[in-house]
């Protein structure tokens, strides 16, 4: 599959409807606080635990538990389909007697 960054999915997901608006912007302000606020990049800001419940809250009730429709719908189909994908049989190759073989017999 196509490597695609979290940022591009993010406003992918809200172009097709997946999330709302608000939700984008609450998600993708977790999304780019993980990246500031992670060890790879020294900083001032401490996160406090209740901070992270509420960022798992907003991503609960924006993403994980957002109500069903069709684009949700054939998207499940859709990742079901290629998850469980089988690679197609590889036809048998058909040898072909080399044409002078047939001549010296």
């Amino acid at each position: 599959m196509i490597k695609l960054d979290d940022a591009k999915l993010l406003s992918g997901a809200r172009e097709i409807g997946l999330i709302s608006d608000v939700g984008y912007h609450q998600v993708d302000h977790i999304r780019f606080m993980r990246n500031y606020v992670g060890a790879a990049h020294p900083n001032q800001v401490a996160l406090t635990g209740l901070q992270l419940a509420d960022w798992l809250k907003t991503c609960i009730r924006e993403v994980i538990t957002l109500p069903h429709n069709n684009v949700v719908a054939e998207i499940k189909k859709l990742v079901v389909n290629v998850q469980t994908a089988k690679h197609p049989r590889r036809l048998p190759v058909l040898r072909h007697p080399h044409p002078l073989s047939a001549a010296t017999r």
